[in-house]
């Protein structure tokens, strides 16, 4: 076993006021067993982990990064290789400040690899493509005041293959996150006890791009705060969503847009707060949705739910004031169950073809031919 630790910066950088510039750090690993750790503090660092593990064992690579725009790229492949990414402050390498405008690239090809990335801090680009089966990524970005400061970062996964799992947790505004995952039996969701997050978000004004193909996906999101944006779009058989958006009153205002094609989907969202809209498109057979609204003061909710195929069912339910609801159910031996309620609201529903059962529960509301 190999064990190499490299500081691209020493610690003076994280004692004194000035910061190192223009390091370069570059680990070169080939074999089973091997460990590599790293730190950079300070500006434009460059550090490059390569690891080639020619069978079952892996590598381990660690580095902290601190500091402003730097700049790093790890690449792995073989089998259970272990990379994690710690983006912290100039002033520590705990955590206790941030890590600022840095760009992060990694790369794993083969079979059962984890990555696990720690982000504090404003305007970073993360970059994780996974290649093989059984690889599991996880993202954690956080701030550090109660809220979360981590703001403006953009956050992106790619996996190909079969059994792949992602998770993130995010505090803080105005983050971008895109997931894309190909293959068989992916999962946005757990893989370990103590990390079971999906998609999870407290904060403001972040947005949340999710896109699956294959069968047997499944995704999860959870979105606390305002003005989130939730986009799911799944391609296959077997799919399931789960979305949680919760708003803090007078506002809130989510959006969550969710598209399944396939068989054997299921997809249940929870709103709660004001202004919140829901859009969401199934087609094929043995769809099942389950939708709500509601809060304390909820007001000018909406959802639009449309069902192409057999054997959909949907339960919707909306609680509030001036809310809007749209259902079309256009095939054979589907099922609807409605209720709404409160003052100045709009539903509109349409049923076209054979077998289809509806229960409607209505008050002080509106009902649009």
């Amino acid at each position: 076993m190999k064990r190499i630790f490299l500081s691209g910066a020493f610690l003076l950088a994280l004692t004194a006021t000035a910061f190192a510039q223009n390091n370069t750090l570059t680990f070169d690993q080939s074999g089973i067993g091997n460990e590599a750790e790293g730190t950079q503090v300070g500006l434009n660092n460059v550090s490059t982990i390569t690891q080639t593990s020619p069978g079952p064992g892996g590598n381990y690579a660690e580095l902290y990064i601190g500091g402003q725009a730097n700049t790093t790229t790890q690449t792995q492949t073989g089998t259970g290789n272990y990379s994690v990414l710690n983006l912290i402050g100039p002033a520590s390498v705990d955590g206790v400040a941030n890590s600022n405008n840095n760009i992060i690239t990694t790369v794993q090809d083969g079979v059962d690899h984890a990555f696990r990335t720690d982000v504090y801090g404003v305007g970073n680009d993360v970059l994780s493509t996974q290649v093989g089966n059984s690889n599991w990524s996880y993202l954690n970005l956080r701030g550090t005041s109660a809220n979360g400061n981590n703001n403006d970062n953009t956050i992106e996964f790619d996996q190909n293959g079969t059994n792949n799992v992602i998770s993130t947790a995010i505090q803080g505004s105005s983050n971008d996150v895109t997931i894309s995952q190909l293959g068989t039996g992916n999962n946005i969701g757990t893989r370990f006890d103590d990390i079971n997050y999906g998609v999870s978000i407290r904060g403001d004004q972040n947005i949340v791009g999710i896109d699956q193909n294959g069968d047997g996906n499944s995704a999860s999101v959870n979105i606390e705060n305002n003005f989130n944006q939730t986009y799911i779009d799944q391609d296959g058989n077997g799919n399931s969503v789960s979305v949680s958006q919760l708003g803090n009153i007078p506002n809130g205002e989510h959006y969550a847009s969710v598209t399944q094609t396939g068989d054997d989907n299921s997809a249940t969202i929870t709103q709660e707060g004001f202004r919140q809209n829901i859009d969401l498109d199934q087609i094929g057979d043995g769809n099942i949705a389950t939708i709500s609204q509601s809060g304390t003061g909820a007001v000018g909710n909406g959802i639009d739910l449309d069902q192409i195929g057999n054997n959909n069912e949907a339960t919707l339910t909306q609680t509030g004031e001036a809310n809007n609801l749209k259902l079309l159910q256009n095939g054979n031996d589907n099922q609807m169950t409605v209720s709404q309620t409160g003052t100045g609201g709009l539903l509109n529903l349409t049923q076209s073809g054979n077998g289809n059962v509806g229960n409607i529960t209505q008050n002080n509301v509106v009902v649009l031919p």
